[in-house]
């Protein structure tokens, strides 16, 4: 618990240090930790782990960047855009940027019921089914996180991710 602690707090403590290098770098690095905390079925994606970006977004050369260097879950991370929601296949992770969260509802509909994080990044996305929503606070890059939505999505989040969260 005090690696993960320490974990988050290294990386809060470098978003603040680097406010002027792109928001993109800051919400990689924790989808990247998100990984590490949520616990999706055995079955589900077996061979790789593939974060779904649904549109444009600057976070897709990030997650690259990580994807060249790490793994989640000991699988190869995977990283793929779709500019179609009827395109939106078999994903772990599902993020959402601010210019889709207005298809917040068709989005959830087309992955209900299946294992996948969903993560957006507008106020108030956490109470209409997204799993993660990343928000502003006083100027600092915060995370909300719904534990109801995401046990409604199959998957398991440690308490630690919760509690560094701030609770829907």
């Amino acid at each position: 618990m005090r690696k993960l602690k320490f974990i988050f707090v290294v990386l809060f403590f470098a978003s603040t240090i680097a406010k002027a290098q792109s928001n993109s770098m800051f919400k990689a690095l924790f989808i990247y930790n998100f990984t590490k905390n949520i616990e999706w079925p055995d079955s589900y994606n077996p061979s790789n782990f593939v974060i779904g970006i649904y549109g444009n977004s600057e976070i897709i050369e990030e997650l690259n960047k990580i994807s060249q260097r790490k793994k989640a879950n000991n699988k190869t991370i995977v990283v793929e855009k779709f500019n179609t929601l009827q395109t939106i296949s078999q994903v772990n992770i599902l993020y959402i940027p601010i210019t889709k969260s207005g298809q917040i509802k068709e989005i959830l509909n087309h992955v209900k019921n299946k294992p996948i994080l969903v993560i957006t990044e507008s106020p108030g996305l956490t109470q209409k089914g997204s799993c993660i929503n990343f928000v502003l606070v006083k100027g600092d890059q915060k995370f909300e996180i719904s534990k109801p939505n995401i046990y409604n999505q199959g998957l398991k989040v440690s308490d630690q991710l919760v509690e560094l969260g701030i609770s829907m």
